[in-house]
């Protein structure tokens, strides 16, 4: 996700779709200078999101490991249960 942004403002990226703004009347450059900033916000939205969803991921990736040991915290009490493979308990 971090390599988004970085491809589309290359020299051979997207970014090429509003080179020679220069030769746009000003009411164009002044949209396409918007729609750039747009495109550049929605970039870090999206990269703040993917930040989150992995952390998300993360704190799955250990409960998920927690209840497999059979390890549950409920308020201040310890609860622990062998879980058999079996599915039995």
């Amino acid at each position: 996700m971090l390599n988004e942004w970085e491809t589309f403002k290359s020299s051979d990226g997207d970014i090429g779709y509003f080179l020679n703004l220069d030769s746009y009347q000003a009411p164009l450059q002044d949209q396409a200078h918007r729609s750039l900033r747009t495109i550049k916000e929605m970039f870090e939205a999206l990269q703040k999101l993917h930040q989150q969803l992995v952390g998300l991921q993360d704190s799955c990736r250990n409960f998920t490991k927690d209840v497999r040991l059979g390890q549950i915290v409920f308020g201040n009490h310890f609860y622990a249960k062998i879980i058999f493979a079996d599915g039995l308990s």
